[in-house]
Protein backbone atom coordinates (compact mmCIF):
# COMPACT_ATOMS: atom_id res chain seq x y z
CA UNK A 1 0.00 0.00 0.00
CA UNK A 2 2.95 2.35 0.65
CA UNK A 3 5.13 1.41 -2.35
CA UNK A 4 6.05 4.30 -4.68
CA UNK A 5 4.31 4.36 -8.05
CA UNK A 6 7.51 3.60 -9.96
CA UNK A 7 8.45 0.62 -7.79
CA UNK A 8 9.68 -2.66 -9.22
CA UNK A 9 10.73 -5.88 -7.53
CA UNK A 10 13.50 -8.45 -7.84
CA UNK A 11 12.81 -12.01 -6.71
CA UNK A 12 15.52 -14.17 -5.13
CA UNK A 13 15.40 -17.94 -4.60
CA UNK A 14 17.53 -20.24 -2.43
CA UNK A 15 17.52 -24.03 -2.72
CA UNK A 16 17.49 -24.82 1.01
CA UNK A 17 20.63 -26.53 2.22
CA UNK A 18 22.42 -26.29 -1.12
CA UNK A 19 23.34 -22.79 -2.21
CA UNK A 20 23.04 -19.05 -1.88
CA UNK A 21 20.22 -16.84 -3.07
CA UNK A 22 19.97 -16.30 -6.84
CA UNK A 23 17.93 -13.70 -8.69
CA UNK A 24 15.31 -15.47 -10.80
CA UNK A 25 13.79 -12.61 -12.80
CA UNK A 26 15.59 -11.01 -15.74
CA UNK A 27 13.99 -7.59 -15.30
CA UNK A 28 12.32 -5.99 -12.26
CA UNK A 29 8.70 -7.06 -11.85
CA UNK A 30 6.41 -4.07 -12.40
CA UNK A 31 2.68 -3.77 -12.79
CA UNK A 32 1.92 -6.75 -10.54
CA UNK A 33 2.76 -8.26 -7.16
CA UNK A 34 3.15 -11.85 -8.34
CA UNK A 35 5.79 -13.82 -10.25
CA UNK A 36 5.85 -17.35 -11.70
CA UNK A 37 9.18 -19.08 -11.09
CA UNK A 38 9.64 -21.82 -13.71
CA UNK A 39 13.14 -22.82 -12.65
CA UNK A 40 12.31 -25.05 -9.67
CA UNK A 41 12.56 -28.81 -9.30
CA UNK A 42 9.76 -31.06 -7.96
CA UNK A 43 10.05 -32.23 -4.37
CA UNK A 44 12.40 -29.44 -3.26
CA UNK A 45 12.22 -26.83 -0.52
CA UNK A 46 13.00 -23.22 -1.40
CA UNK A 47 13.27 -19.90 0.40
CA UNK A 48 12.26 -16.71 -1.42
CA UNK A 49 12.86 -13.07 -0.67
CA UNK A 50 12.15 -9.93 -2.62
CA UNK A 51 13.90 -6.59 -3.03
CA UNK A 52 12.33 -3.26 -3.90
CA UNK A 53 13.86 -1.61 -6.98
CA UNK A 54 13.60 2.13 -7.51
CA UNK A 55 15.60 3.55 -10.35
CA UNK A 56 18.99 1.86 -10.26
CA UNK A 57 18.89 1.22 -6.50
CA UNK A 58 17.78 -2.02 -4.85
CA UNK A 59 16.41 -2.10 -1.30
CA UNK A 60 16.20 -5.45 0.48
CA UNK A 61 12.82 -6.15 2.07
CA UNK A 62 12.48 -7.94 5.43
CA UNK A 63 11.17 -11.47 5.65
CA UNK A 64 11.43 -14.68 3.68
CA UNK A 65 8.89 -17.18 2.40
CA UNK A 66 9.23 -20.97 2.36
CA UNK A 67 7.88 -23.01 -0.54
CA UNK A 68 7.88 -26.79 -1.03
CA UNK A 69 7.31 -27.90 -4.61
CA UNK A 70 5.15 -30.95 -5.23
CA UNK A 71 6.35 -34.11 -6.92
CA UNK A 72 4.89 -35.14 -10.27
CA UNK A 73 1.46 -33.85 -11.24
CA UNK A 74 -0.12 -34.10 -7.78
CA UNK A 75 -2.33 -30.98 -7.58
CA UNK A 76 -2.48 -30.92 -3.78
CA UNK A 77 -0.32 -31.15 -0.67
CA UNK A 78 -1.00 -34.02 1.73
CA UNK A 79 0.03 -34.75 5.31
CA UNK A 80 -0.53 -37.82 7.45
CA UNK A 81 -2.91 -37.22 10.35
CA UNK A 82 -2.10 -38.50 13.81
CA UNK A 83 -5.50 -40.12 14.30
CA UNK A 84 -8.04 -41.71 11.99
CA UNK A 85 -10.61 -38.92 11.84
CA UNK A 86 -13.02 -37.48 9.29
CA UNK A 87 -12.49 -33.81 8.47
CA UNK A 88 -15.08 -31.04 8.50
CA UNK A 89 -12.92 -28.05 7.57
CA UNK A 90 -9.29 -26.97 7.26
CA UNK A 91 -7.91 -23.56 8.22
CA UNK A 92 -4.49 -22.48 6.95
CA UNK A 93 -2.03 -19.93 8.31
CA UNK A 94 1.59 -19.50 9.35
CA UNK A 95 1.55 -20.60 13.00
CA UNK A 96 5.30 -20.27 13.64
CA UNK A 97 6.47 -17.42 11.38
CA UNK A 98 8.66 -19.67 9.22
CA UNK A 99 6.99 -18.49 6.02
CA UNK A 100 5.17 -21.78 5.36
CA UNK A 101 1.45 -22.35 5.79
CA UNK A 102 0.36 -24.67 8.59
CA UNK A 103 -3.00 -26.36 9.15
CA UNK A 104 -5.73 -26.40 11.80
CA UNK A 105 -8.33 -29.04 10.98
CA UNK A 106 -11.80 -29.33 12.48
CA UNK A 107 -13.23 -32.80 13.03
CA UNK A 108 -15.30 -34.97 12.93
CA UNK A 109 -17.13 -34.49 9.64
CA UNK A 110 -20.61 -34.03 11.10
CA UNK A 111 -22.93 -31.13 10.42
CA UNK A 112 -26.00 -29.88 12.29
CA UNK A 113 -28.27 -27.17 10.89
CA UNK A 114 -30.48 -25.13 13.26
CA UNK A 115 -33.43 -25.03 10.84
CA UNK A 116 -36.54 -26.35 12.59
CA UNK A 117 -37.93 -28.66 9.89
CA UNK A 118 -37.27 -32.42 10.30
CA UNK A 119 -33.98 -33.70 8.94
CA UNK A 120 -31.91 -30.55 9.47
CA UNK A 121 -31.08 -30.56 13.17
CA UNK A 122 -29.53 -33.63 14.80
CA UNK A 123 -28.09 -34.29 18.22
CA UNK A 124 -24.31 -33.85 18.20
CA UNK A 125 -22.68 -37.28 18.69
CA UNK A 126 -19.42 -35.76 19.94
CA UNK A 127 -17.70 -32.40 20.23
CA UNK A 128 -15.64 -30.72 17.54
CA UNK A 129 -11.85 -30.79 17.93
CA UNK A 130 -9.30 -28.45 16.36
CA UNK A 131 -6.01 -30.20 15.53
CA UNK A 132 -2.96 -28.15 14.53
CA UNK A 133 -0.30 -29.51 12.18
CA UNK A 134 2.87 -27.89 10.88
CA UNK A 135 3.48 -27.42 7.17
CA UNK A 136 5.62 -30.56 7.30
CA UNK A 137 2.82 -32.64 8.86
CA UNK A 138 3.96 -32.60 12.50
CA UNK A 139 1.09 -32.76 15.00
CA UNK A 140 1.27 -29.70 17.27
CA UNK A 141 -1.75 -29.58 19.59
CA UNK A 142 -5.49 -30.23 19.98
CA UNK A 143 -8.25 -27.92 21.22
CA UNK A 144 -11.60 -29.45 22.19
CA UNK A 145 -14.39 -26.99 21.37
CA UNK A 146 -16.58 -28.73 23.97
CA UNK A 147 -20.26 -29.60 24.33
CA UNK A 148 -21.28 -25.93 24.40
CA UNK A 149 -20.53 -25.76 20.67
CA UNK A 150 -22.84 -27.95 18.61
CA UNK A 151 -21.25 -29.77 15.69
CA UNK A 152 -22.41 -27.66 12.78
CA UNK A 153 -20.94 -24.95 10.57
CA UNK A 154 -23.28 -22.27 11.92
CA UNK A 155 -22.33 -22.91 15.55
CA UNK A 156 -18.56 -23.28 15.31
CA UNK A 157 -16.79 -20.53 13.36
CA UNK A 158 -13.02 -20.51 13.63
CA UNK A 159 -10.24 -18.95 11.62
CA UNK A 160 -6.48 -18.42 11.46
CA UNK A 161 -5.09 -14.93 10.91
CA UNK A 162 -2.30 -12.72 12.20
CA UNK A 163 -4.62 -10.03 13.53
CA UNK A 164 -2.19 -8.84 16.24
CA UNK A 165 0.58 -8.53 13.61
CA UNK A 166 3.31 -10.45 15.45
CA UNK A 167 4.16 -12.57 12.40
CA UNK A 168 2.21 -15.64 13.54
CA UNK A 169 -1.40 -16.53 12.75
CA UNK A 170 -3.52 -16.80 15.89
CA UNK A 171 -6.60 -19.00 16.07
CA UNK A 172 -9.96 -17.36 16.77
CA UNK A 173 -13.05 -19.40 17.58
CA UNK A 174 -16.47 -19.31 19.21
CA UNK A 175 -16.52 -21.00 22.63
CA UNK A 176 -18.66 -21.65 25.69
CA UNK A 177 -18.40 -23.33 29.09
CA UNK A 178 -19.14 -26.80 30.40
CA UNK A 179 -22.05 -28.87 29.12
CA UNK A 180 -25.12 -26.61 28.82
CA UNK A 181 -27.12 -28.96 26.55
CA UNK A 182 -30.81 -29.51 27.05
CA UNK A 183 -32.04 -33.10 27.42
CA UNK A 184 -32.59 -33.35 23.66
CA UNK A 185 -29.12 -31.97 22.86
CA UNK A 186 -29.89 -28.35 21.93
CA UNK A 187 -27.71 -25.61 23.42
CA UNK A 188 -30.14 -22.87 24.45
CA UNK A 189 -28.28 -21.14 27.29
CA UNK A 190 -24.91 -20.61 28.90
CA UNK A 191 -22.08 -18.09 28.39
CA UNK A 192 -20.60 -17.63 24.92
CA UNK A 193 -17.19 -16.26 24.04
CA UNK A 194 -14.82 -15.31 21.29
CA UNK A 195 -11.47 -16.89 22.16
CA UNK A 196 -7.93 -16.32 20.91
CA UNK A 197 -5.62 -19.35 20.99
CA UNK A 198 -1.81 -19.39 21.04
CA UNK A 199 -0.59 -20.75 17.68
CA UNK A 200 2.36 -22.48 19.36
CA UNK A 201 0.40 -24.66 21.80
CA UNK A 202 -3.34 -23.97 21.49
CA UNK A 203 -3.57 -22.40 24.94
CA UNK A 204 -6.11 -19.69 25.66
CA UNK A 205 -4.64 -16.20 25.28
CA UNK A 206 -7.75 -14.05 25.53
CA UNK A 207 -11.52 -14.31 25.59
CA UNK A 208 -14.38 -11.84 25.40
CA UNK A 209 -18.13 -12.12 25.27
CA UNK A 210 -19.71 -13.25 22.01
CA UNK A 211 -22.64 -11.25 20.64
CA UNK A 212 -25.52 -12.20 23.00
CA UNK A 213 -28.60 -14.23 22.06
CA UNK A 214 -31.10 -11.57 23.11
CA UNK A 215 -33.23 -9.84 20.44
CA UNK A 216 -33.46 -13.04 18.39
CA UNK A 217 -36.83 -14.73 17.95
CA UNK A 218 -35.72 -18.32 18.34
CA UNK A 219 -32.93 -20.90 18.40
CA UNK A 220 -32.96 -21.11 14.59
CA UNK A 221 -32.05 -17.43 14.29
CA UNK A 222 -29.53 -16.96 17.12
CA UNK A 223 -27.55 -20.08 16.17
CA UNK A 224 -26.01 -18.50 13.05
CA UNK A 225 -22.52 -17.14 13.71
CA UNK A 226 -19.64 -15.83 11.62
CA UNK A 227 -15.97 -14.83 11.85
CA UNK A 228 -13.96 -12.98 9.22
CA UNK A 229 -11.15 -10.46 8.75
CA UNK A 230 -11.25 -7.19 6.82
CA UNK A 231 -8.74 -4.38 6.29
CA UNK A 232 -11.37 -1.73 6.93
CA UNK A 233 -8.90 1.17 6.94
CA UNK A 234 -6.89 -0.34 4.09
CA UNK A 235 -3.88 -0.97 6.36
CA UNK A 236 -4.70 -2.82 9.59
CA UNK A 237 -6.64 -6.10 9.94
CA UNK A 238 -9.90 -6.05 11.88
CA UNK A 239 -11.59 -9.19 13.18
CA UNK A 240 -15.28 -9.29 12.22
CA UNK A 241 -17.72 -11.11 14.52
CA UNK A 242 -21.35 -11.54 13.46
CA UNK A 243 -24.53 -13.20 14.67
CA UNK A 244 -27.76 -13.61 12.74
CA UNK A 245 -28.86 -13.99 9.12
CA UNK A 246 -32.63 -14.20 8.67
CA UNK A 247 -33.94 -11.71 11.25
CA UNK A 248 -31.75 -9.49 13.44
CA UNK A 249 -28.13 -9.21 12.27
CA UNK A 250 -25.48 -7.94 14.68
CA UNK A 251 -21.89 -7.21 13.63
CA UNK A 252 -18.84 -6.12 15.65
CA UNK A 253 -15.46 -5.06 14.25
CA UNK A 254 -12.50 -5.59 16.61
CA UNK A 255 -8.98 -4.15 16.40
CA UNK A 256 -5.64 -5.90 16.98
CA UNK A 257 -6.23 -5.87 20.75
CA UNK A 258 -9.78 -7.22 20.29
CA UNK A 259 -11.27 -3.90 21.33
CA UNK A 260 -14.46 -2.86 19.48
CA UNK A 261 -13.94 -0.44 16.60
CA UNK A 262 -17.64 -0.26 15.79
CA UNK A 263 -20.87 -2.17 16.30
CA UNK A 264 -23.83 -2.44 13.96
CA UNK A 265 -27.21 -4.17 14.05
CA UNK A 266 -30.25 -4.31 11.80
CA UNK A 267 -32.53 -2.47 14.20
CA UNK A 268 -33.74 1.12 14.49
CA UNK A 269 -32.74 3.14 11.43
CA UNK A 270 -31.18 0.01 9.93
CA UNK A 271 -34.30 -2.09 10.42
CA UNK A 272 -34.76 -2.41 6.64
CA UNK A 273 -31.70 -4.70 6.54
CA UNK A 274 -33.31 -7.21 8.91
CA UNK A 275 -33.31 -10.70 7.42
CA UNK A 276 -31.09 -9.76 4.49
CA UNK A 277 -28.00 -11.67 5.57
CA UNK A 278 -26.07 -14.22 3.57
CA UNK A 279 -24.33 -17.51 4.24
CA UNK A 280 -20.89 -15.88 4.27
CA UNK A 281 -19.10 -12.61 4.96
CA UNK A 282 -17.19 -11.29 1.95
CA UNK A 283 -14.38 -8.82 2.59
CA UNK A 284 -12.41 -6.39 0.45
CA UNK A 285 -9.63 -3.94 1.19
CA UNK A 286 -11.81 -1.31 2.81
CA UNK A 287 -15.20 -2.95 3.18
CA UNK A 288 -17.13 -6.08 4.07
CA UNK A 289 -20.40 -7.50 2.77
CA UNK A 290 -22.70 -9.86 4.65
CA UNK A 291 -25.41 -10.03 2.01
CA UNK A 292 -27.40 -6.94 2.88
CA UNK A 293 -24.85 -4.29 3.70
CA UNK A 294 -21.38 -3.07 2.84
CA UNK A 295 -19.66 -1.80 6.00
CA UNK A 296 -16.53 0.35 5.96
CA UNK A 297 -13.98 1.56 8.52
CA UNK A 298 -16.28 4.30 9.81
CA UNK A 299 -19.36 2.09 9.25
CA UNK A 300 -20.53 4.00 6.23
CA UNK A 301 -23.36 1.67 5.16
CA UNK A 302 -24.07 1.10 1.50
CA UNK A 303 -27.17 -1.00 0.87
Amino acid sequence: LDDPGDAGFNVYRQDIGIGDYEKVNAEPVIGSTNYLDTGTLPGHGYQYKIALVKGSTEYESPGEAYVFTLSGNQPYYSIKLRDEVTLKRVGIGDLDADGALDFVIQHPDFNVDPYYKPGYWKRSPSSYKLDAYSSKGEFLWRHDMGWSIETGTWYSPYMLFDVDQDGKAEIYAKAGEGDPREIDGHVMRGPEYLIKLDPANGRLLKKLDWIPRNDYESYNYWSRNFLSVAYLDGINPSLIMQRGTYTVIKTVALNQDLQPVWKWESTGKYDKYKGQGGHAIMTQKRSMCCGCKNGQDNLGIRG
